[in-house]
C-alpha cells in the first residue's frame, strides 16, 4: 500500500509539474495565466467528479464498489494517452535543440498562423532571445545546464529550504 502510493505519488508531483510547465511554454501571452487557472479549476472539478463516484459506489455488495471507481479512472487515463499524441512539440524544445526551422513550424501550428507570418517570426525572436539569455546568464560555471534544475546539497543556502521542503508534508 505505501509503494504505490509512493509510486503514485511521485507521478502525480511529475505530471503536476510537467503538465503547467508545457502548457507556460506552448500558450500565448494573453492567456498564460488563465489557462493554468483553468488547469487547477480542472483539477478541482476532477476531484469532485472522484468523489461522487465513490460516495454513488460506497454501498454496492459486490465488487463493483471498487471496481467502478477504478474502471472511471482508467478511462481518464486511456483519454489522455491518447491524447498525448495530439500534442504539439514545445518550440521552446525546438530553440534549445537548436532547430528553429522545426520551432517555427511548432509555432505556426499552435498560433495558426500561416508560413513567414510576422506573429510567429516576433514570437520566435523572443523565445530565441529567453533561450540566449538563460544560457549566458542561468548557466552554472562548470556545467554547460542551467542551474536552476540542480542542487547542491553541501551548500546550505541550498540544502536547508529542501530539507523544510521534503519534511513539511510529514509534520503538519
Amino acid at each position: 500500500m505505501v509503494a504505490g502510493r509512493l509510486v503514485a505519488g511521485l507521478g502525480v508531483g511529475f505530471v503536476s509539474a510537467t503538465i503547467i510547465m508545457y502548457m507556460s511554454e506552448i500558450a500565448p501571452k494573453k492567456v498564460r495565466g488563465a489557462i493554468v487557472s483553468g488547469y487547477q479549476f480542472a483539477i478541482t472539478i476532477g476531484l469532485l467528479l472522484a468523489s461522487c463516484v465513490v460516495y454513488a459506489t460506497q454501498n454496492r455488495l459486490d465488487t463493483g464498489s471498487y471496481r467502478i471507481p477504478i474502471a472511471v479512472q482508467f478511462a481518464w487515463a486511456l483519454i489522455l494517452a491518447i491524447g498525448l499524441f495530439l500534442l504539439p512539440e514545445s518550440p521552446r524544445y525546438f530553440v534549445k535543440k537548436g532547430d528553429l526551422v522545426s520551432a517555427t513550424r511548432a509555432l505556426e501550428r499552435l498560433r495558426d498562423q500561416p508560413a513567414g507570418s510576422e506573429a510567429v517570426q516576433a514570437e520566435l525572436t523572443e523565445i530565441i532571445a529567453n533561450h540566449e539569455y538563460e544560457v549566458r546568464h542561468l548557466t552554472h560555471p562548470s556545467k554547460k545546464r542551467a542551474n536552476h534544475f540542480t542542487l547542491d546539497v553541501r551548500d546550505s543556502s541550498e540544502r536547508i529550504p529542501f530539507v523544510v521542503g521534503q519534511l513539511l508534508p510529514w509534520f503538519p
